[in-house]
């Protein structure tokens, strides 16, 4: 059986196997591992995570590997300081927002061959090596450093997002004296002295670390990727078709389409995720309930809205349990396959995502309540759903792109994701303003236990879906 192969993206470094590793036959011709996809079809394992067009030995027809699927890193190769300055801005633009906190440990060289585990790509904490990091950075003339490249391997980290490098701490080795995190360099963002003297970034000697994995860098996004998973489309909620499509922040205001589609009912539904087969519930599992809105619209199918922590899907490989095809094992869902690369990132847990999900198995309230029945049960996605309630949308602006106007505002305006607290902002929270800002209710209240309630105190804020979030200051 032979196949030609052609790359369709040449200049990436080397890449490695996925954190859960396909299921697949491999074969090693000329140095290089091969695996075979089935179907007639083989391709080198590093070309299946690049991209790569393929052509079948008993076909014409060619499949191209989704870019989502690349989890290549890229060092060594930074923007140039014009290039830099043109995607971060000046200092004055973190005053509206100061950009997103990422941290890294930073390991030796010789770590990469000893410890692959450690510098597996897409981890939650970031990992490179010593010269990875160092052969990366650029400084700007205003004394700032960027680190400038793909880290670890996810491309929403990528070359449209330098990362300013804020400070390098360590774990010194036990003393008498003290044993806590000592900041060995700061940036001049952090400095009384001239901007411009900053000296560049280094690694302390080995011989004051704890260990090799003791060191430990903090960067920083340009302010635009605190409101936005890019600088031209301002807030952190999507939309997705359904088919081939993932359309984000204000650019699916541009769907005019939209404007002749109403909704006529919508519904609040609640359920309790369901633990993998064998692993027992705890008792926080046992109290956890997601929360949601399904919508009915006058044409096309339902659309399910939910509020999630920020990157929550694009971080996890797009498993959402809307679809059936959540776990597919050979290019992950059809809807991660049409992710855009720049909201593949690490997710932040204090921080909130709309989504928005147009579900073409479902054009009713009963094709929704069978879908959550077929993967009802132990060991599947869904315990103990429910349908709380139904109403009928009484907006009198009530276009597909008029709620997602009012999704948009309503995330925009506060960012934050609390999971539990007082001042609970969650999934439940935000389907009960939903539901009741849509069907024009009061009394709606988040569904969960009379204790999280009694803890968060909730309070309706139907009022943010209303207003642009652009034309507010932070003392508004």
């Amino acid at each position: 059986m032979e196949s030609s192969i052609e790359t369709i993206k040449n200049d990436t470094l080397l890449s490695s196997s996925s954190e859960e590793d396909l299921d697949q036959e491999f074969w090693h011709v000329e140095g290089e591992e091969l695996v075979f996809m089935g179907g007639g079809m083989i391709i080198s394992e590093r070309d299946l995570m690049n991209g790569v067009e393929l052509e079948l030995s008993n076909e014409a027809d060619s499949v191209a590997v989704p870019s989502s699927l690349c989890i290549d890193s890229s060092y060594g190769k930074p923007l140039s300081h014009n290039e830099i300055l043109s995607i971060v801005g000046s200092k004055k633009n973190f005053s509206k927002h100061p950009g997103l906190i990422y941290h890294a440990h930073l390991f030796p060289d010789e770590f990469k061959a000893q410890s692959s585990k450690k510098l597996k790509p897409r981890r939650p904490t970031l990992s490179l090596t010593y010269t990875d990091f160092l052969s990366s950075l650029v400084q700007l003339r205003d004394g700032r450093w960027y680190f400038s490249g793909v880290i670890n391997g996810w491309p929403g980290l990528g070359y449209n997002c330098p990362l300013e490098v804020l400070s390098v701490t360590y774990k010194p080795k036990r003393s008498i004296k003290y044993n806590r995190i000592t900041r060995w360099w700061n940036s001049a963002s952090y400095s009384d002295e001239k901007i411009s003297s900053c000296s560049a970034p280094t690694i302390p000697p080995s011989h004051l670390l704890k260990n090799e994995e003791s060191v430990r860098i903090t960067l920083r996004t340009p302010p635009w990727a605190g409101i936005g998973w890019t600088e031209e489309s301002k807030g952190f909620f999507f939309h997705y078709d359904g088919f081939d499509r993932v359309v984000f922040g204000s650019n699916c205001l541009k769907q005019k389409e939209l404007d002749s589609v109403k909704a006529l009912r919508v519904h609040h539904f609640q359920h309790r995720y369901a633990m993998p087969d064998g692993k027992r519930e705890t008792p926080k599992d046992l109290l956890t309930y997601h929360s949601g809105v399904v919508i009915e619209w006058d044409q096309g199918c339902c659309t399910l809205v939910e509020l999630a922590f920020l990157n929550g899907v694009g971080g996890y490989r797009g498993r959402t349990n809307w679809f059936d095809d959540k776990n597919n094992a050979e290019f992950g869902s059809r809807f991660y396959q049409n992710l855009p690369p720049c909201m593949i990132l690490p997710w932040h847990a204090n921080m909130c995502e709309i989504r928005f999900y147009d579900l073409p198995y479902c054009s009713t309230l009963e094709h929704f309540q069978n879908y959550m029945n077929k993967y009802q049960g132990p060991g599947k996605r869904f315990l103990s759903p429910s349908i709380i309630s139904s109403l009928p949308v009484r907006l009198t602006y009530r276009s597909k792109h008029n709620i997602m106007q009012y999704c948009i505002n309503y995330s925009s305006r506060d960012l934050a994701y609390v999971e539990v607290g007082p001042k609970e902002r969650n999934c439940q929270t935000f389907a009960a303003d939903f539901f009741g800002f849509l069907a024009g209710k009061k009394g709606i209240e988040p569904i969960g236990t009379k204790l999280n309630q009694a803890i968060s105190g909730y309070k309706p804020r139907t009022y943010l879906f209303l207003y642009d979030a652009d034309m507010y200051e932070d003392n508004d």
